[in-house]
């Protein structure tokens, strides 16, 4: 029976180790920055945020920074205070298309 100190592999001295990650990490930096890059273009390109049309009107104040705001098809919706923004008029606005059948 052999013992388990002779199946083990021997162990790399530091300086082939250090040697080692002097010829790896600028290879990783290199693919880490450039998924990094990637990341970015796909938020970018992807954007799964809701898509906000036309202007809301806030119908009332509740506590805790809650508000009931409403659009002009009368459409009412609760939110919190922190997804509200000013509405600026934008020459890039979607148009709104009415469709006749």
């Amino acid at each position: 029976m052999k013992s388990s100190s002779n199946t083990r592999k021997p162990r790399r001295s530091h300086k082939e180790r250090i040697k080692t990650w002097k010829i790896d990490i600028p290879v990783l930096r290199a693919e880490g920055l450039k998924n990094s890059q990637v990341k970015e273009e796909e938020e970018v390109r992807y954007n799964m945020k809701e898509l906000w049309e036309g202007t809301y009107y806030i119908e009332k104040r509740l506590d805790k920074e809650t508000y009931i705001v409403y659009d002009d098809k009368g459409n009412k919706d609760l939110l919190h205070g922190n997804r509200l923004v000013y509405y600026r008029q934008v020459d890039r606005m979607i148009p709104q298309v009415n469709v006749v059948c």
